[in-house]
């Protein structure tokens, strides 16, 4: 738009103008088709949408095949000064939740080469590798940025502390989720190339969490989970689509970190809270419900001990 504010104005009226406003009849035709396929994939099950994209068109899927196995020309690195991590990291994605756990194991904020994305807190031991969380998160491309580089910094198993939006009768506020699987409305996932393997996070990971519910006595659900970058666009018509599927809820975050873990052939698994209600296609919200406070605590509680059984809290 700026850049149209900038032209003479002859220019305002010409056809040069009227092409860049209105899509070509190509570029309508292909979003068409793409919709169509995108309802018959989520019918399917599937997690991936198939847009007939045009060969070089942003998101051009040949593109996307033929720098698969190229790394990209900015890599994830440990910087200088950055520090070498355990195996275990706990990527939490709500700031509230993040300085609890923090201040709950007494960890200290530390300076590394993201520090102006998001927080990096250590946890010295007296013996072993140091606790590990970071975060805050929003959206996919952050929260794979911040897994990149707790991969490189030496994390091979990464736990997940988020929210989410319940579109399951039933799945009320302060509920917990285990996602297993995640269906795919974002656009990070997409560059990591994963073949044919299901979007899924570690089954092994995701026992643990499981038996450690139980031993709590702690209820919580397990099911695939709805991805977004728009939560102004969670339309009634995905809401009911995606709830017929079995979908239990919806986030901003999932299918990209189990995708980059697949990717980067690591182990992912996470704690999901319900903050919110979608299901009757009006939004109840639960932000300052005692009950989602209480039950981020708890999971966050479960995400630490299973991940560092050392610990105590």
């Amino acid at each position: 738009m700026a850049a149209i504010l900038l032209l003479p104005k002859k220019a305002l009226n010409s056809k040069i103008l009227k092409a860049l406003l209105v899509p070509s009849r190509r570029i309508r035709s292909f979003l068409k088709q793409g919709l169509c396929r995108f309802r018959e994939n989520v019918r399917e099950g599937s997690t991936r949408p198939n847009f007939p994209w045009p060969k070089g068109i942003a998101g051009d899927p040949d593109l996307l095949k033929e720098s698969a196995g190229q790394e990209g020309i900015i890599t994830p690195r440990k910087g200088k000064g950055d520090p070498h991590l355990g195996p275990d990291a706990l990527m939490v994605m709500i700031p509230s939740e993040l300085r609890y756990l923090a201040g709950a194991i007494r960890a200290a904020s530390v300076p590394f080469s993201d520090g102006d994305l998001y927080k990096l807190y250590l946890s010295r031991q007296q013996t072993g590798p140091p606790i590990t969380l970071c975060g805050p998160f929003l959206g996919a491309p952050q929260a794979v940025m911040g897994m990149e580089r707790l991969i490189a910094l030496g994390a091979r198993r990464i736990w997940v502390l988020g929210w989410c939006g319940s579109i399951k009768h039933g799945l009320g506020i302060g509920d917990i989720v285990i996602p297993e699987s995640a269906l795919s409305e974002e656009g990070t996932s997409a560059h990591y190339p994963i073949g044919d393997r299901p979007v899924r996070s570690d089954l092994k990971l995701n026992r643990m969490l499981e038996s450690a519910l139980k031993q709590g006595g702690v209820p919580f659900s397990m099911g695939p989970v709805w991805t977004t970058d728009a939560p102004y666009r969670e339309t009634p018509e995905k809401v009911k689509t995606y709830a017929d599927l079995g979908v239990l809820a919806v986030e901003m975050e999932m299918s990209a970190l189990m995708t980059v873990a697949l990717y980067r052939s690591v182990a992912m698994a996470g704690l999901l809270v319900v903050s919110d209600e979608l299901f009757d296609l009006k939004w109840r919200r639960g932000f300052s419900d005692p009950s989602l406070r209480q039950s981020s605590r708890a999971a966050g509680r479960v995400l630490l001990t299973v991940a560092f059984p050392s610990i105590a809290i």
